[in-house]
């Protein structure tokens, strides 16, 4: 009998997004706001997968498995993730990242990720696998949304497109340059000091804005939404043939 097929659940700070993984590859999936109950999709295909989780959001996981009524294990806490974490304070290295680092050394050994979501972080990966750590900043949305808070006259922006010019003629336009043009120049400087020594280092963006910063980074960057998924199914992999103790 052929196995089920897996459900991979990745649960953000801000979405829910799931993909079905069979015979090795990654096949359907989507994506809801990770407030919102699970759409009847999502219901349907926990049916009828194997259902697996990871979450930097607990209360959210809690909730997905009682909505969903399984006990959907956490990967990186019921399945350890198989990727030597370096940091000072293993612990505190959200499941999400070691995931997209894993996800990165199976598809181009050594590297280093840029994850550009909520928070847009940018890691190395070394050989072993290793992560080695790397640093996080604000992503773009939560950028606009503390300008706007903490301001009395500007305006909440929506940056959904690259600006055409760093030279903004109105209000909105220069939030939009700087926000836009602040943050990738920051992944820009930090790419370069990761690679000091290290030349020919390949760069993988993953997040949900992983295409719109794009244009502004260094030529070569490749564009992988799957990185954390891929670190899934190689957890779950090392876990089914890992000797039994």
């Amino acid at each position: 009998m052929a196995p089920r097929p897996r459900l991979l659940l990745l649960i953000g700070n801000t979405s829910l997004r799931w993909r079905v993984e069979r015979g090795g590859e990654l096949a359907s999936g989507g994506a809801a706001p990770v407030g919102e109950p699970p759409p009847e999709a999502l219901r349907g295909l926990a049916r009828a997968c194997d259902a697996y989780a990871a979450s930097v959001n607990p209360p959210r996981l809690a909730r997905i498995r009682a909505e969903l009524g399984l006990p959907i294990p956490a990967v990186g806490e019921d399945i350890p993730i198989p990727i030597e974490n370096r940091t000072r304070e293993p612990a505190r290295v959200g499941a999400d990242r070691l995931l997209a680092a894993l996800g990165a050394w199976r598809r181009a050994g050594a590297s280093i990720v840029v994850d550009a979501g909520t928070a847009i972080t940018v890691d190395l990966v070394a050989g072993g696998p290793a992560f080695e750590g790397g640093a996080i900043l604000p992503g773009l949305a939560r950028c606009a949304e503390a300008l706007h808070g903490a301001t009395a006259l500007l305006p909440r922006v929506t940056i959904d497109r690259p600006p055409q010019s760093a030279l903004g003629r109105d209000t909105e336009e220069a939030i939009r340059a700087g926000i836009y043009f602040g943050a990738a120049g920051a992944v820009r400087f930090l790419i370069e000091k990761l690679r000091a020594g290290r030349e020919g280092l390949p760069v993988l963006v993953t997040g949900g804005a992983a295409e719109l910063l794009l244009p502004a980074l260094p030529a070569g960057c490749i564009v992988d939404r799957d990185l954390a998924f891929r670190g899934m199914a190689a957890a779950l992999d090392a876990a089914r043939t890992r000797p039994a103790p």
